[in-house]
């Protein structure tokens, strides 16, 4: 089992687009009819960033850029920073994943109906995208579902 610290640098979107900025920076989606991370989340929260196969990049530590697979498994911890939890003094937010898949790119966005956008109170669901290796542009996203502990 691994701990994986998401330490990057956090934008929030109320845009409706998950497409963050900048490499090393990560986004929470924050529009209205979506969650707040913490154990009172009422839905499902969202956070996307970027991998890089020659790069420093927000999510590289989720996969291994010579294979382009994953590292994350069911069981592993993701500890979560906010500004809550920094400006309180509080621990991290303890999350476990539940599961990882890899979907084609485009089909995320493309079905509503998808495991991606169920409504799971205290889920967390991380999205990035596999990058090649050889540089050619990335196929797929990868998602990692992860349910709060404490």
């Amino acid at each position: 089992m691994a701990d994986y610290v998401l330490g990057a640098p956090l934008q929030t979107t109320a845009s409706g687009e998950i497409i963050p900025t900048e490499l090393e920076t990560a986004q929470w989606v924050n529009d209205a009819d979506m969650g707040t991370p913490g154990s009172d989340a009422e839905r499902t929260i969202y956070m996307a960033g970027h991998t890089s196969p020659n790069q420093s990049a927000a999510f590289n530590a989720l996969y291994d850029r010579a294979t382009s697979t994953s590292h994350v498994l069911a069981g592993d911890e993701f500890l979560v920073t906010t500004e809550a939890t920094v400006a309180t003094g509080l621990e991290p937010l303890r999350y476990v994943v539940t599961g990882v898949e890899a979907y084609p790119k485009g089909v995320v966005a493309a079905d509503a109906e998808s495991e991606v956008w169920r409504i799971v109170p205290g889920r967390l669901v991380i999205l990035t995208c596999f990058q090649n290796p050889s540089g050619v542009r990335s196929v797929d996203n990868f998602v990692v579902y992860a349910h709060y502990t404490r």
